[in-house]
């Protein structure tokens, strides 16, 4: 007792370092941010709280356990079964120690080099399994979930009716999944079990199907994604139409590009290439461009004889935008509320784009000049979204 107690307060110290610096080292995931960030704080908060009651157990309750063990006592008799038990797995292990384990040992360091060429070899044979794919391997596996997700966004401009017999169409598939396997399997409890839905915009849908327990059914809800996705098919109007099941750490599609350039004609038919050359592939579904087609609309670029004359596009922008939208000159206070005073055209006019081109664009001089000639105004078709990255346009591309 004396020698192991001697041992111990050897390598008291140096083992509480050890573990304060480990604990220091997996501090920082704490305050990680991002996606993963409650996947790795979690890790964090689980290795730091192990290391702080290893810390409790070594330094106080085990020598608190060696101060009140009896050394050489004799066991009570309804305990000896155990004490038999103990002798006979150490007098197996001491065995196994004295005739295997000692020298096979003094073997391989007799011949150190063939030994550890031969585990240099099967490290170089597994690592080729795994490159090669004869050993499969997965960060983060699919985890079937319990419930079932679609997402859908339409096309800006796409009427509320034909929204409505998208959503329809969509809802309508899962209860006839569910009411195809009722029929195959009339004994078991159907697989829908609630059906949620939300619209995030007016050109956005989320589906939640809640399944039934996987005791209760024989089909995965990886199975129910595919028959529900194989049911709706493809829908008109729809930019993005996305299922699943499953769960993991990563998140987000299986296959993602990221186009960049500074060109927008060039980007927009690089990423249509290359969602059709995906479309290609058979295996690869559910298909997402993030620059999506929106509505159409005015288009005004300035001519060159407008910088001779001292007129820059926002002034043209800010003017056009006070005829139609309004300039605000005054507040009325009425009780509680105020009252905007907008000074604009009259709707008539407003609703008319013979008026933008009749309209008079005033210099910083004070001249009054028509807008056609400082500025070309065309119908075009705009973006639903526009994104960057470093300042550099970009488009997304992604698939399943």
């Amino acid at each position: 007792i004396e020698d192991v107690i001697e041992g111990a307060k050897k390598v008291a110290i140096p083992s509480t370092i050890g573990v304060l610096t480990t604990m220091a080292a997996f501090a920082p995931m704490l305050f990680i941010g991002g996606v993963v960030a409650g996947f790795q704080e979690a890790i964090a908060v689980v290795v730091i709280l192990c290391l702080i009651f290893s810390l409790i157990e070594s330094k106080l309750i085990l020598p608190a356990h060696l101060v009140g063990m009896k050394i050489g006592g004799v066991s009570q008799s309804r305990f000896k079964f155990i004490g038999k038990m103990q002798a006979q797995v150490d007098k197996a292990l001491k065995h196994f120690i004295a005739n295997k384990y000692q020298p096979a040992l003094a073997y391989c360091l007799k011949r150190r080099y063939l030994t550890v060429s031969f585990f240099l070899g099967l490290l170089i044979i597994a690592g080729g399994a795994v490159n090669s794919g004869i050993a499969k391997f997965e960060f983060f596996p699919n985890v079937p979930s319990d419930t079932v997700r679609a997402e859908v966004i339409v096309y800006d401009g796409t009427s509320a009716s034909s929204m409505a017999d998208i959503l329809t169409t969509i809802e309508g598939a899962a209860y006839r999944v569910d009411e195809s396997y009722r029929q195959q399997y009339p004994e078991g409890k159907g697989l829908v079990k609630h059906l949620l839905f939300y619209a995030g915009s007016d050109t956005s849908g989320t589906f939640i199907v809640s399944l039934v327990p996987s005791e209760d059914r024989l089909i995965s809800s990886l199975t129910f994604e595919k028959l529900w996705r194989e049911e709706v098919g493809q829908l008109p109007n729809v930019r993005k139409q996305r299922y699943f099941a499953s769960t993991n750490a990563g998140g987000g599609a299986k296959i993602n590009f990221q186009l960049s350039g500074s060109n927008p004609e060039q980007l927009l038919q690089a990423s249509d290439l290359l969602q059709n050359k995906l479309a290609q592939y058979n295996g690869v579904f559910d298909i997402y461009n993030s620059q999506g087609t929106g509505g159409r609309e005015i288009q005004i670029s300035l001519k060159p004889y407008a910088s001779q004359i001292g007129i820059s596009l926002a002034d043209v922008g800010r003017q056009v935008r006070q005829a139609f939208y309004g300039e605000e000159v005054q507040r009325i206070q009425r009780g509680v509320d105020r009252v905007k005073v907008m000074v604009r055209y009259p709707k008539d006019e407003r609703d008319s784009v013979a008026s933008l081109e009749n309209l008079l664009i005033r210099t910083k001089s004070g001249q009054a000049i028509q807008i056609g000639q400082v500025a070309d105004i065309k119908l075009g078709q705009g973006l639903s979204t526009i994104s960057r990255t470093d300042r550099k346009r970009t488009v997304d591309v992604t698939a399943d």
